[in-house]
């Protein structure tokens, strides 16, 4: 599970700084319509964006879920030292 967390989020990077870069071309030269060539750019960074995000939300849900228990020390209750 860590391993297509992190493919995910690191594929969001990249797709978000191709984007950025893409979009400073088209800026920079419209004639060459950079932005306009960059469908599949656009799909890849939203497919892994839902993606991390879907996968983030069920990881923390399910942490959420787990119970843990931890042994308080003595004298430590009600802001005692």
């Amino acid at each position: 599970m860590k391993i297509i967390t992190a493919i995910l989020d690191n594929g969001c990077i990249v797709m978000g700084i191709t984007v950025i870069v893409l979009k400073i071309l088209d800026w920079y030269n419209p004639f060459m319509d950079f932005m306009g060539h960059s469908e599949f750019v656009l799909y890849a960074l939203c497919g892994f964006a839902i993606g991390a995000g879907l996968l983030h939300t069920l990881l923390k849900s399910k942490k959420r879920n787990t119970i843990t228990i931890i042994p308080q020390e003595q004298g430590t209750q009600n802001g005692q030292n």
